[in-house]
């Protein structure tokens, strides 16, 4: 018989430390924050307006699904009202 093996408590695993928080820039001049998942922190807001900016902040790959995901939602759901 194999001895069985023993796992690592959660204590003794070792993690990678957390993303800092990077800047980038958006509109208006205004800086929003990135969070760990680099996905911007913007205030809640109802509108377009707001919908577009957090999208502008977006970074890289994100960014672009954000902007298709958003025209086909625009395109596919009539009335709708972004928050």
């Amino acid at each position: 018989m194999k001895p069985k093996a023993r796992r690592a408590s959660r204590a003794s695993v070792a993690r990678k430390p957390a993303a800092k928080a990077q800047p980038i820039k958006a509109r208006k001049g205004k800086t929003p924050v990135l969070l760990a998942g680099g996905n911007p922190q913007i205030a809640k807001a109802d509108g377009d307006a707001p919908v577009q900016a957090y999208i502008d902040a977006m970074p890289g790959w994100k960014r672009d699904l954000g902007k298709r995901l958003d025209a086909l939602i625009v395109r596919n759901v009539p009335g709708v009202r972004k928050a």
